[in-house]
């Protein structure tokens, strides 16, 4: 069971997260941003998880992160979709081990303060309370703060707050093939950004942990690499994928149909094809 404790903007998460978790009121009365405080979840779920972001994206508000759990930072470098546009994470456990005691210790971590550079990580030391030494990382740091590259909301708020210029690459760089579209007029959708995957001149894979029915249609403003004004494009939707992308197989998401795609459109789209794609 799940206990829901708000105060504020403040919301404490107690319990485990599976699927007789109920965030359908999760955000009610926030104002500009939510605190969401994970200290006190004990285990969550497939399913649980994916009840979270089905809740996660229907708000709008600036949402943080608090003193994350080792098994939560597992499924956020799993799930890309528990890193919205507006999400970021202030603090996090981290496994040690104490190799005297032989027992593992979790450390919280400030992201901002011990992390001022996320390409060069070095976090503080930390000596077990048995008096045996320094406590050893558990697992790989880079593996482990994965999330660090895949959320440039944390590069922003390193800037902000602690004044360090953090030289990002671009995101083509790390995956030169992505092609993202926001979704412009559909109410469940509306303003979020989704990477499309498999692009042709007929359509693609939208993966987006919410899906709408099958024959819907929406406006997609899609971006490709290296081309800086989106294109619109009439969409709509002609099949849809739930549930797998939660147990590592096809994501959650939809297929799309573009609709009277426009020359200038489909030369572009053809022209990324060419450049970008092997036959």
């Amino acid at each position: 069971m799940l206990t829901i404790t708000k105060k504020d903007d403040h919301i404490i998460l107690e319990g485990i997260i599976n699927e007789t978790a109920d965030f359908t009121a999760l955000f009610e009365k926030c104002s500009d941003r939510a605190i969401i405080d994970f200290s006190q979840v004990k285990h969550a779920n497939s399913i649980g998880i994916r009840k979270f972001i089905e809740a996660l994206y229907s708000t709008e508000l600036f949402i943080e992160y608090i003193k994350v759990p080792v098994s939560v930072v597992g499924y956020i470098n799993e799930i890309s979709e528990l890193l919205t546009e507006n999400t970021t994470i202030r603090s996090c456990y981290v496994p040690f081990y104490c190799s005297s005691c032989d027992e593992e210790h979790d450390k919280l971590i400030n992201i901002v303060e011990h992390i001022p550079d996320p390409e060069n990580i070095k976090l503080p030391e930390f000596s077990c309370e048995c008096g045996g030494g320094t406590l050893t990382m558990e697992e790989d740091e880079d593996a482990y703060f994965l999330f660090l590259m895949n959320n440039a909301q944390i590069y922003t708020l390193l800037t902000e707050l602690k004044g360090v210029i953090v030289e990002q690459k671009e995101k083509e760089e790390l995956n030169f093939k992505q092609v993202r579209v926001q979704v412009s007029d559909h109410p469940k959708l509306k303003g979020r950004w989704f990477e499309i995957r498999n692009l042709c001149l007929s359509g693609g894979f939208m993966k987006t942990p919410v899906v709408i029915k099958v024959g819907e249609n929406f406006v997609g403003k899609i971006t490709l690499p290296k081309i800086g004004v989106p294109l619109d494009i009439n969409c709509q939707v002609g099949w849809v994928s739930e549930f797998h992308g939660l147990n590592g197989e096809m994501p959650n998401g939809m297929g799309i149909n573009f609709i009277d795609l426009s020359e200038n459109s489909r030369s572009l789209i053809k022209k990324f094809m060419q450049t970008y794609y092997a036959y």
